[in-house]
């Protein structure tokens, strides 16, 4: 039996696969519970269109996100913070400082992408990796210096 993932299902596939399974779990399983539908031609045709949207949605989000990664080729960012007089700064610098800099120079990066590589308590040049998409890791330096 052919069926339709409409959720993930451990062992079996993700959601939005077409998959063979045998009728007894097909149908009394999958079915009843909401996990597939039969793959009949009108469910083939719904499951085809519903790819193919997919499929541009992540080109487009792609796209994009190429066009934020060669925006940051050679950018570096400065983080103003106060600092004593022996370099060491108050506090730590964050993923938001770093989203929020980035914010200034028109280019929008969530914190939730932005990954140090270690706690920054100095004044300096150091990198981050930016996750624009799970194809694109960017490598960008930023500088923290003092107010």
């Amino acid at each position: 039996m052919r069926v339709i993932l409409k959720k993930n299902v451990e062992n079996l596939g993700k959601k939005a696969t077409l998959v063979e399974v045998k009728s007894g779990y097909g149908s009394n399983y999958l079915i009843p519970k909401g996990y597939a539908v039969v793959a009949n031609k009108k469910n083939l045709a719904i499951f085809q269109e519903n790819k193919r949207q997919i499929e541009e949605k992540y080109l487009k989000i792609k796209q994009e996100s190429e066009k934020v990664a060669r925006k940051l080729d050679g950018l570096i960012v400065s983080i103003p913070t106060k600092a004593a007089n022996n370099g060491r700064i108050y506090g730590t610098i964050t993923p938001f400082q770093l989203s929020q800099a980035f914010k200034k120079c028109k280019i929008d990066i969530e914190k939730q992408q932005i990954t140090l590589d270690k706690n920054i308590k100095t004044i300096g040049t150091y990198e981050a990796k930016i996750d624009l998409h799970k194809e694109i890791l960017k490598t960008v330096q930023f500088k923290v210096i003092a107010e």
